[in-house]
């Protein structure tokens, strides 16, 4: 089935998979776990199949700590999984030839797997998408670029639309460590007034916005700088930009 079939079925599974039998939601549950922790679905498909997943163990689980307890005993390995693959790619020399779609399915999954098990992010997780959103490009100069401690260097030019998956991924990733947030934030400000890329400065808007729920404090500052970009971003670029559910991807060409 193409693209669009696909995910018509993925939207009518989710409101209907509370009335599956529980053999069936069994059989759905299993297939979607298999193919997530093998990163064999669309990323477009990604955020959905994930919704499928929860909702299907939350019926299986009658109080939180089960659920939750549930939920870990999976997502804890594929977190792990997804950190020595972006390590491997990132920082090292690749057993294959890099894909932007399959560095993308993996980011974008751990962005989802971060609003699940936010506890489970490794402090080299953040260095890895630090490294990509913020590579520091070429003419770039240094006193502009944001500074981490202990920075990790990209070991490619990340292009803007692989850059746009991971600043998603990042935001999300932030939404439940105030620590990491307060770092991001300004930073994000930092490349709002420098990038050009609509895909960029889109998920960065969807982010900041987002993060007003929890860090007002911290996004005020970039108010001006959010209307500015919303003034000067091109329209045509919107229809390319996909939010489902919250979630923030933009469509790879």
């Amino acid at each position: 089935a193409n693209l669009p079939t696909l995910l018509n079925i993925a939207k009518v599974l989710l409101a209907s998979v509370a009335n599956l039998s529980e053999e069936d939601q069994d059989t759905l549950k299993d297939t979607l776990q298999h193919k997530l922790q093998n990163f064999s679905l669309p990323v477009e498909i990604i955020a959905t199949a994930m919704n499928i997943y929860t909702v299907i163990t939350r019926k299986r689980n009658d109080s939180v700590k089960t659920y939750h307890s549930a939920l870990e005993s999976w997502t804890v390995g594929v977190i792990n999984k997804i950190e020595d693959f972006l390590y491997s790619q990132i920082m090292g020399v690749p057993s294959h030839k890099r894909s932007d779609r399959t560095l993308s399915k993996y980011i974008f999954t751990l962005g989802e797997l971060a609003q699940i098990s936010y506890t489970r992010l490794s402090k080299r997780l953040f260095l890895l998408l630090q490294s990509i959103v913020f590579f520091k490009e070429e003419g770039s100069e240094v006193e502009d670029e944001p500074v981490f401690s202990q920075h990790m260097q990209c070991g490619f030019i990340p292009s803007g639309q692989l850059r746009a998956v991971a600043v998603g991924t990042l935001g999300k990733m932030c939404l439940q460590n105030e620590e990491h947030a307060k770092k991001i934030i300004p930073a994000f400000g930092q490349i709002l007034d420098k990038t050009d890329d609509p895909a960029m400065k889109i998920n960065m808007m969807y982010v900041l916005s987002d993060m007003c729920v929890r860090y007002a404090s911290l996004v005020d500052p970039l108010r001006s700088q959010m209307a500015a970009c919303l003034k000067k971003v091109q329209r045509r670029a919107f229809p390319s930009c996909k939010r489902t559910s919250g979630q923030y991807y933009r469509s790879m060409e």
